[in-house]
């Protein structure tokens, strides 16, 4: 599976990029090893913890309506 990146910030010759589906050793070889910024835009899918999460659980516990990357689960 290809991976999906979507451009977030640049400065200069910097760029910070989302990334989907990126494998480890892309990870690794790009980002761990070559010192260069990125959001795991999928990291969290898999933790069992944020498919047992509600909506209004959140909303009780946390005050917020949004997901582990900070992105809103539905309008205010």
């Amino acid at each position: 599976m290809a991976t999906k990146t979507v451009e977030l910030a640049r400065l200069g010759d910097i760029v910070v990029e989302r990334k989907y589906d990126m494998t480890y050793e892309e990870f690794s070889e790009k980002h761990l090893f070559g010192n260069y910024p990125v959001v795991i835009g999928d990291a969290c899918n898999d933790w069992s913890t944020k498919k047992k999460l509600l909506r209004n659980t959140l909303k009780q516990s946390t005050g917020t309506q949004d997901d582990c990357t900070g992105q809103q689960l539905y309008a205010k």
